[in-house]
């Protein structure tokens, strides 16, 4: 799938579940969606993505994840810890 911002957009504020076979599932919510400049060599016109988890403790490598969607199926997304919040830890994906 070529995702791009109105796939996302119309999902902010919904729940992402990353599976896990040892440890509980998570949740993320995404909670922005954000068009970026474009560029000459952009495939597509470039976007970034907020997900928030309540996660404190524990966090993700950055590394790509399949996260689960009730509507998008699976979704396959490379996420970066961009750092605490007061209630978790938020997560960017980055699409140019």
């Amino acid at each position: 799938m070529d995702f791009t911002f109105d796939t996302f957009h119309p999902h902010l504020n919904t729940k992402f579940i990353l599976p896990f076979q040892d440890i509980d599932d998570w949740e993320l919510t995404l909670t922005e969606v954000t068009k970026l400049p474009e560029h000459q060599e952009s495939p597509r016109p470039p976007f970034s993505l907020i997900f928030h988890t309540p996660n404190k403790e524990q966090y993700l490598n950055q590394n790509t994840y399949v996260l689960k969607h009730e509507t998008l199926g699976d979704v396959p997304i490379f996420l970066t810890a961009v750092g605490p919040t007061e209630t978790g830890m938020n997560y960017e994906a980055v699409f140019a």
